[in-house]
């Protein structure tokens, strides 16, 4: 099963290619805390000052002892570039300039996450116990639609009975509502059984590395493929910035090479599959569930 970690490595391998030009690697001697600002490198003449990747975390070297093998990091050579300081065990890969900081690849999936939404969307559940007399009922204040609602008949048979006849308030006074959500139900359950409401709220960004795609986000885990695409369309853009700076003479070489606007041939290429996987999925969503219908009363 997928998680951050995976499809981050996945969209790296993409943006590298099959034969890759692999960035200088070694890998720390020693553990190292969030505040440290030392580390013992395995191979130190791989390193040199500027930026290095451990992990998600970009730090800032500013002196590297190729005796010793420790490295200097800068006082404020930390979590730097939004990318934030954390503890790494001895063995952790160090990547010496990463080309495609992980860091900036979680944001991108992220972002690719939240755009998604309305397109896709995910699901949850809310149960409360029918009231006798009653009509309007809190729900979470995540709701940003009402996929269907129900309630559970009596006896064993577990069945669940459709209700057909409700209203959805997505701005219900707080002063009777403290969520701001509400829900009105015209077609009366018997009281005491419980209503069970499927709701839509956006799909949630990733917060680690190692949670499953389908349960940190809400979205069917059938819905990677739209996210990495999405997230390599941002990426790739990013590629055409380094074209304007033309002071070192690696850039130079480069921008007479590589013609004008070519990364934007890629945008245009992974903005197509990005397309064509999020209408894919779209339509896979309301095959599979689609939303129920009902009365709504003004």
């Amino acid at each position: 099963m997928s998680t951050l970690a995976s499809i981050t490595d996945r969209i790296i391998a993409t943006l590298q290619g099959a034969s890759r030009d692999q960035a200088e690697q070694t890998h720390l001697v020693a553990g190292i805390a969030d505040t440290d600002l030392t580390l013992q490198a395995f191979e130190p003449k791989l390193l040199s000052q500027g930026l290095i990747e451990i992990g998600d975390e970009l730090l800032w070297v500013s002196a590297v002892d190729n005796g010793s093998g420790s490295v200097t990091i800068a006082p404020y050579g930390r979590g730097v570039q939004t990318s934030a300081p954390s503890a790494h065990d001895a063995g952790a890969m160090i990547v010496n300039n990463p080309r495609f900081p992980r860091a900036l690849i979680r944001a991108s999936v992220n972002d690719a996450i939240s755009g998604v939404y309305p397109d896709l969307y995910a699901r949850k559940t809310y149960e409360f116990p029918a009231v006798a007399t009653r009509v309007s009922y809190e729900i979470p204040a995540e709701a940003e639609q009402v996929h269907r609602v129900s309630w559970q008949d009596i006896g064993p048979s577990k069945r669940w009975i459709p209700v057909s006849r409700w209203r959805f308030d997505p701005a219900a006074s707080t002063d009777d509502f403290p969520t701001g959500k509400s829900l009105d139900l015209y077609q009366a359950p018997l009281p005491g059984r419980t209503v069970r409401v499927v709701y839509q709220r956006p799909p949630a960004p990733f917060t680690d590395s190692s949670t499953e795609f389908a349960t940190a986000t809400g979205l069917n885990a059938s819905a990677e493929d739209c996210i990495v695409y999405g997230a390599l369309f941002r990426l790739v853009g990013m590629l055409e910035a380094p074209r304007l700076q033309l002071a070192a003479i690696e850039s130079q070489l480069r921008g007479q090479l590589v013609q004008p606007g070519a990364t934007q041939s890629a945008v245009r290429h992974y903005m197509q599959l990005y397309q064509l996987a999020l209408t894919a999925e779209r339509e896979r969503l309301l095959r599979s569930d689609p939303v129920s219908a009902h009365y709504r009363y003004i």
